[in-house]
């Protein structure tokens, strides 16, 4: 769309820069004719300085049009280049997808991070941040319908669930995030290996949980209009 949008605008600009060009060549022949008329002598000089701005004007959007060509090239490359990159980070996996623990349906939306030279060159499951199911799915025993992993794992809740702290009993409802404390020695470059062994959240401590707003835990995915969050299901 961005292309469209370019090469219309390229395309209005050589028609502008013809027209012009056009009106000041015809204002300047007809100029010399009324010059010469009205001297009613030939002034070589300056029927050549004529002649050499009419070849410098018939050529200015030649030159115009093969640098608006160019560009449209270069911003054609660039746009799909920024496309290739935006479908390394935002996919929908086309069969079940194993992370460690968590066994990922097919039609699952993935967040993916890093330098897009490396994700172009990895494995899907390279670089994971975020997910969206198309059906709840068991992390560590609890139904989720989204998780999200940086500085720790937080997964959105597909039910109610009791959050037992030792002190107190927290009633968390469906659509909440609840999060995880992540392992002694964890690393957030853990998340780049990989050999995603690492990635057990049934060893892992339940500790808060939090309402997370009308959008919980935001995925992203390709829709038919650019990037847009993936559909969350209806909470009561």
């Amino acid at each position: 769309m961005g292309l469209g949008y370019g090469a219309g605008a390229a395309g209005a600009i050589i028609i502008l820069l013809s027209i012009l060009n056009f009106l000041l060549a015809v204002a300047l022949w007809l100029g010399s004719i009324y010059w010469r008329r009205k001297r009613k002598a030939a002034y070589p000089k300056s029927d050549r300085l004529i002649k050499i701005i009419l070849i410098i004007l018939s050529i200015l959007p030649i030159t115009t049009t093969i640098a608006l060509i160019e560009i449209t090239i270069q911003n054609y490359f660039t746009n799909q280049q920024r496309q290739r990159e935006t479908e390394e980070r935002f996919q929908q996996l086309s069969t079940p997808l194993q992370y460690g623990e968590l066994l990922m349906p097919s039609g699952t939306w993935v967040n993916r991070e890093g330098p897009y030279s490396e994700l172009s060159q990895s494995d899907i499951s390279y670089g994971i941040k975020s997910a969206r199911f198309p059906t709840a799915v068991p992390i560590a025993e609890i139904l989720a319908n989204a998780f999200s992993l940086h500085n720790s794992l937080i997964i959105e809740l597909a039910h109610d669930y009791t959050l037992n702290n030792g002190d107190e009993l927290r009633e968390c409802p469906a659509g909440s995030v609840l999060q995880f404390d992540m392992p002694e020695g964890f690393s957030t470059s853990d998340v780049s290996q990989t050999n995603f062994d690492w990635f057990t959240p049934s060893q892992w401590k339940p500790a808060s949980c939090f309402d997370q707003g009308l959008s919980g835990i935001i995925v992203l995915m390709l829709g038919e209009y650019g990037i847009v969050s993936a559909p969350r299901p209806k909470y009561k």
